[in-house]
């Protein structure tokens, strides 16, 4: 976000002047630069696609034969989510899954989705600013650089033997996140006593949500 931004301000201050554009019935004297857009805004034998376009447009600005939409592109993010690393085993051998659907982009939805855990038990979810590999012992390893010193829940799973406790968690990306941090990076464990490796817990691959 940040990037783009300077990249924007850039381009503004190369670029020649232009004067506002009138006549035969259409005008564009005024503009804004925005976030977003919208593909196709049709009327009549016209189309316009664009890459560039604005959240706080509304659709439908209509005159005459045509119509003017604004908004996001559909299937444009300008976030990704990715996962990465390995989790290691709770009881009967079973690794939690962990990951994101959705756009991560500031004032989007994104669903969590944790699965694969010890039913009934609980998870708890670390967060960075990076990836890491950060041995936990009983070949565990903690896949985040951590934010806090102690993780976030907990999060109670769903009842089920081992492998049969998971969790879809509906969340709201904060408005102000992608303009402060690049990267933020995600792992989830759970509590289980009798995972292979002694430590009472089994933890999931990492999250990274990169904003662009």
């Amino acid at each position: 976000m940040i990037r783009s931004l300077v990249l924007l301000l850039a381009a503004a201050g190369l670029a020649p002047a232009a004067a506002a554009q009138t006549g035969g019935g259409y005008d564009l004297t005024w503009h804004s630069i925005e976030a977003g857009a919208q593909s196709p805004s049709t009327g009549g034998s016209y189309a316009l696609v664009s890459n560039a376009g604005a959240p706080d447009a509304t659709a439908g600005n209509a005159g005459g034969a045509y119509v003017f939409d604004g908004g996001l592109l559909p299937g444009i993010c300008g976030s990704t989510i990715s996962t990465y690393g390995s989790g290691c085993p709770g009881t009967g051998g079973f690794v939690p899954q962990f990951d994101m659907q959705g756009c991560a982009s500031n004032g989007y939805d994104v669903v969590v989705e944790i699965g694969q855990g010890l039913g009934g038990s609980q998870a708890f979810l670390f967060l960075g600013f990076g990836p890491a590999a950060i041995p936990m012992g009983g070949g565990c390893t903690l896949n985040v650089f951590p934010l806090f010193p102690t993780p976030i829940g907990p999060f109670p799973l769903s009842p089920g033997g081992p492998g049969g406790g998971d969790l879809s968690l509906p969340v709201t990306i904060p408005a102000s996140v992608d303009n402060l941090v690049a990267t933020v990076t995600l792992q989830v464990f759970v509590s289980d006593p009798t995972a292979p490796g002694g430590g009472g817990f089994s933890n999931s691959n990492g999250v990274a949500l990169t904003f662009g």
